[in-house]
């Protein structure tokens, strides 16, 4: 049962669709009691049930003892019974409190005034109606303790009404005078209201307090999720970078040359060979550079959807497999002499203060940029000659450019054209946001015929 905050009632929805032709089952309200204002407990069904049970017991033990002290003193002497019916009515109100006691959170201030009121004329409600009071104290709104205090503080002079004693409530001694009996009892109204009051206040701001903690680790354990959500999300963003990168120059490369066999019916038996040899080389580096970027996936033991630490602990370990090592600016001159292998003509221009390698870092993504800039060059302008350069230095940064003219066919030996190889058009869009990872930034457009992709990475002093 789950109490819903924006009102009192809780309805029940089955999870199973209803058969065709058949209408769905009406849904069954069941009111409870609101707990979700100020001070209001935060229970489960058993606990609210016991916390029912164990406070209808102690209200009907503090009355009882209330009616019992009443009787004694009648039986003394000590009081009277203003009316004969008083000791029924008495039972009968007592009766009628308990019952009303577990509506208190339904009408907190009107269940509080009846069971006050009822307290008035007879003892044994008494229980019940501190047990509400202090329910009542607990949501601390100031109006509602003020209207009660004007029931609350004359109960005992008016109790005192209907069992009047046959002494005062204060013993005189010759020379004193006489407090008023109606003083007392007043005073002793206030006094006990407040304690009264006090209890109940404490006990609200203890379950907000309680309530409070339970809602921060809530929203802890939210904010968690919601972190370790992005963090996979980070995550498979930059796995789809990274096969991205490694696929794309690579498959590029097979298709050109496999565009060209299928094409190229002029080609001698060891052309054919020596373009088939680099398909078959290209599709197996392809395959490793995958199984790298696949082996990233499988390297942890144990993730949150597995069997858990005990199902890590009785799995033997995997062993651990070698990763290989990110391609930098080191492996640039490879990298060119495929784009040449591939028919595009590349010039390239390396000026770097004092011969200095940049860091890894900085190298490794200066080498993915250069790669999908070639990449896209052979897909949109094949066979295009293409100026490469990598120039700069530590505290000035990296600057890295390509040109190329712009060109979306071949030519052919038989006359026709080819176009570029399809792409999915996010190339620049992973260059740009790769270049801002790195700190850095990247820019790209055409002039006079000629596409120029300039990037700059931070290079630090």
């Amino acid at each position: 049962m789950q109490a819903m905050a924006a009102g009192p009632k809780v309805r029940a929805v089955s999870t199973f669709p209803p058969a065709l032709g058949v209408p769905a089952p009406r849904a069954r309200t069941r009111r409870v009691p609101r707990l979700d204002a100020p001070g209001a407990p935060m229970l489960t069904r058993a606990g609210y049930l016991w916390g029912e049970t164990w406070r209808i017991l102690l209200a009907f033990a503090f009355g009882a003892a209330v009616f019992a002290l009443t009787a004694l003193e009648v039986e003394s002497g000590r009081a009277e019974v203003r009316f004969e019916l008083l000791p029924l009515l008495d039972l009968l109100l007592g009766l009628a409190s308990l019952a009303l006691l577990p509506l208190r959170r339904r009408a907190p201030l009107t269940i509080a005034l009846l069971l006050v009121g009822f307290s008035l004329v007879a003892g044994l409600p008494s229980g019940a109606a501190i047990i509400a009071s202090i329910s009542l104290a607990t949501r601390r709104r100031i109006h509602e303790i003020a209207i009660l205090a004007v029931v609350f503080v004359p109960n005992v002079l008016a109790y005192d009404w209907f069992y009047p004693p046959n002494t005062p409530l204060l013993a005189t001694t010759a020379g004193t005078a006489h407090m008023p009996d109606w003083i007392v009892e007043v005073g002793t109204g206030v006094i006990g209201y407040t304690v009264v009051v006090s209890i109940g206040a404490f006990i609200g701001a203890r379950r907000d307090l309680i309530r409070s903690l339970h809602e921060r680790a809530a929203a802890s354990e939210l904010e968690q999720a919601r972190q370790a959500e992005q963090a996979r999300a980070a995550e498979r963003e930059r796995i789809a970078r990274e096969m991205h990168d490694v696929l794309a120059h690579r498959m590029s490369l097979v298709a050109m040359h496999a565009g060209a066999l299928a094409y190229r019916i002029d080609l001698s038996p060891d052309q054919v060979r020596e373009t088939a040899t680099i398909i078959r080389d290209g599709t197996h580096q392809a395959l490793e550079e995958l199984r790298g970027v696949l082996g990233v996936l499988r390297s942890a033991d144990t993730t949150p959807d597995d069997d858990g630490p005990e199902g890590a602990e009785a799995r033997p370990p995997r062993p651990a497999r070698p990763e290989r090592p990110q391609p930098t600016l080191d492996d640039l001159d490879e990298l060119v002499a495929q784009a040449r292998s591939a028919g595009n003509p590349v010039r390239l221009v390396v000026d770097l203060a004092q011969g200095e390698a940049p860091p890894a870092g900085v190298s490794r993504h200066a080498y993915r940029l250069l790669q999908e800039a070639l990449t896209n060059v052979r897909k949109h302008a094949p066979g295009g000659r293409v100026v490469v350069e990598v120039r700069g230095g530590p505290g000035d940064g990296l600057r890295l450019r390509t040109a190329n003219p712009v060109s979306t066919v071949v030519p052919r030996a038989s006359g026709t054209a080819v176009s570029g190889t399809p792409g999915a058009g996010m190339g620049l869009a992973g260059m740009t946001e790769r270049a801002a990872v790195a700190g850095g930034t990247l820019t790209f457009g055409e002039t006079d015929g000629v596409f120029e992709v300039q990037a700059w990475i931070p290079w630090p002093p």
